[in-house]
């Protein structure tokens, strides 16, 4: 930390030694943790300090404007410090992330670029630039900065959430989709789901009974557990990324929706181990039929190897599901981890 302060002192105006920027880059790529941080601090320090005390009072009272949501007359103040120093990258960057917050995106891919002609390392700047091109439609190219933002700083996180929400959107696209499709398809004409569902995997689901007002039938609650099983035989660790439900009410109407595996409800498994879950569903209808799948990724490095692995579970009948008080809830949870409460009413009207 001493030796990143020493480079820090170097690296900033007067002395603006490129060397010791060059040091501080080299912390940032392969160090992690701390001193990752602190370079990262470090560099950023350094990059907004133009050396004139005037040019970093407007930056300053620029970035002070951000804070207080006054977007229109920050960027005033950041094209003010592009005015007095335009060779500073820091007033091109700032306004480049307004720009973007104001849906300007060509105006501020123009910034970026003029931030990153001055520090052609901005990881800032590149992960920005990621951000435009993507809100444009522009993927490709969005995940291009990305990838280059996350070269020079591996810890970028915006640029590699960015990059991860990509990938599930597509992974979704590609492997979930088309079997959401087709169950939804057959909860609507009626006819059999999943006759290939022969997994290992398994779910069960209980109705619970709705006492007080809305005991007179404007509301459903069912409890379901899940139980995620990797095959003994599979051939390496799987990593969860998606999984979905579709729902039938007894009314027909049909309800599909999905999420990813991420963060707080991710989970890896060794061959033979499993995951349990459990969740609660609030709905405003009797619910008549329900089909479900998961998404697995094989962590297996073999070209061999399928990559994703859907499984369908099996097709649930709510309705003639046994009927359970909400004090047993907590009995039929145990060993499952419990992963919270969708209330469809609210968020879908179903």
């Amino acid at each position: 930390l001493r030796a990143i302060s020493f480079l820090k002192g170097l690296a900033a105006p007067p002395a603006s030694v490129a060397l010791a920027e060059d040091g501080l880059h080299v912390v940032l790529l392969e160090a992690d943790g701390e001193l990752q941080h602190a370079a990262e601090a470090a560099l950023q320090s350094c990059w907004e300090d133009s050396g004139s005390a005037r040019v970093n009072a407007e930056l300053e009272r620029g970035m002070e404007l951000v804070k207080d949501r006054e977007v229109g007359a920050a960027v005033e103040a950041f094209t003010k410090v592009i005015e007095m120093a335009p060779n500073f990258a820091e007033g091109w960057n700032r306004r480049a992330l307004l720009l973007y917050a104001q849906d300007d995106y060509a105006r501020s891919i123009a910034d970026c670029k003029q931030a990153l002609a001055l520090k052609p390392r901005h990881f800032g700047s590149l992960t920005c630039l990621g951000m435009c091109h993507h809100a444009m439609g522009e993927k490709a190219e969005a995940i291009r900065w990305w990838k280059a933002a996350l070269k020079v700083f591996p810890g970028m996180s915006r640029a590699r959430q960015e990059l991860e929400q990509v990938e599930m959107h597509d992974i979704m696209e590609n492997h979930l989709k088309p079997r959401i499709e087709r169950a939804v398809t057959a909860l609507e004409k009626g006819t059999q789901l999943f006759t290939d569902a022969k997994g290992t995997s398994s779910w069960d689901v209980h109705r619970v009974k709705v006492d007080g007002d809305d005991a007179d039938g404007g509301l459903w609650a069912y409890f379901f557990r899940v139980c995620i099983r990797s095959p003994v035989e599979a051939r390496g660790a799987r990593q969860s990324r998606a999984r979905f439900y579709v729902l039938q009410g007894a009314d027909g109407k049909v309800f599909p929706f999905a999420r990813p595996t991420q963060d707080a409800a991710s989970f890896r498994l060794e061959p033979g181990q499993e995951h349990k879950f459990c969740w609660s569903l609030l709905v405003g209808r009797e619910l008549q039929r329900a089909a479900a799948g998961t998404l697995l990724e094989c962590l297996a490095d073999s070209e061999e190897m399928q990559r994703f692995i859907p499984e369908d579970l099996p097709v649930l009948i709510p309705y003639v599901a046994p009927q359970v008080a909400s004090s047993e809830v907590e009995r039929l949870s145990e060993g499952y981890t419990f992963t919270g409460t969708l209330d469809l009413r609210s968020v879908a009207g179903f």
